[in-house]
């Protein structure tokens, strides 16, 4: 989630920098995340509850990557839709299913409310520090290293979750 989180929170700015849009054109922008996102969610769901989350994880860190990628090299406005319909699809198959991982995870019924705010306290953080991350990175490689820093985190969680053994989810 940090890299969404650290990726969305900036992209205006990236947009501004690289791409040279105005504020305006670089918001609209991010709408083919969200809207991908939105109509991703429910099928992905679908999927992963038939062919298992982790997998689905894996497979939206996947696509998640080749849209970082794409992002970072092709610098234009298409190259950015695509990238942004990709992260979107991405996003919706890791953040689908996480939640369900974290309630199979509590012990008792009784322990999925405290699994739950413990994810999404985890969640918040990403959220309030991932933006400040990006740009201190932003800022040392420069802004056209955007999006190969949101690729080398989520290959970095991709590493992470071929570590996770626990086949029952």
């Amino acid at each position: 989630m940090s890299a969404y989180y650290g990726l969305m929170g900036l992209f205006t700015v990236y947009a501004q920098n690289t791409l040279s849009m105005t504020r305006g054109e670089a918001g609209g922008l991010k709408l083919f995340a969200g809207l991908t996102f939105l109509l991703a969610a429910f099928p992905l769901s679908v999927l992963a509850e038939k062919f298992g989350r982790k997998l689905f994880i894996k497979i939206g860190l996947v696509i998640f990557i080749i849209g970082a990628l794409v992002g970072f090299l092709i610098p234009t406005t298409t190259g950015t839709i695509i990238a942004l319909v990709l992260l979107g699809v991405g996003y919706a198959c890791i953040v689908v299913n996480t939640i369900v991982i974290v309630w199979a995870m509590a012990p008792s019924e009784k322990k999925i409310g405290t699994y739950t705010g413990v994810y999404y306290a985890f969640s918040f953080l990403a959220a309030i520090f991932a933006p400040g991350i990006f740009e201190g990175l932003t800022i040392l490689f420069t802004w056209n290293a955007f999006f190969l820093i949101g690729a080398v985190i989520l290959v970095i969680a991709l590493v992470l979750m071929f570590l996770v053994k626990r086949e029952s989810i």
